[in-house]
């Protein structure tokens, strides 16, 4: 009965290695998920801040370029408007065949 006896010890033993192998593996595995999920969401945070951060830069520049545009598109009215009195007499004197520059 000595050999019946030891086999059912080893028996015995080994699934108790294995429930402690499938334990520690359970808490292994819930570790490493509770890792991944702390680490994607701290990526997602900072991913969301950046894209965040470049959208507000990207607003700034084109409202930057938009005031520097119309900026300039007013001042090119203004010399425009200028040139109106002079081109007028040059085009009429053209058409009348005479010189009527001031």
């Amino acid at each position: 009965m000595g050999r019946t006896e030891a086999a059912e010890r080893y028996i015995a033993e080994a699934h108790e290695l294995q429930a402690t192998y499938e334990s520690k593996a359970r808490d292994l595995s819930s570790e490493y998920k509770s890792i991944y999920d702390r680490s994607r969401a701290e990526a997602m945070r900072e991913y969301d801040q950046l894209v965040s951060t470049a959208r507000a830069d990207a607003k700034a520049v084109l409202e930057k370029s938009k005031l520097k545009i119309s900026t300039e598109m007013e001042k090119a009215e203004q010399e425009l408007q200028k040139e109106i009195p002079s081109v007028a007499t040059t085009i009429s004197g053209q058409l009348l065949g005479k010189d009527l520059s001031l």
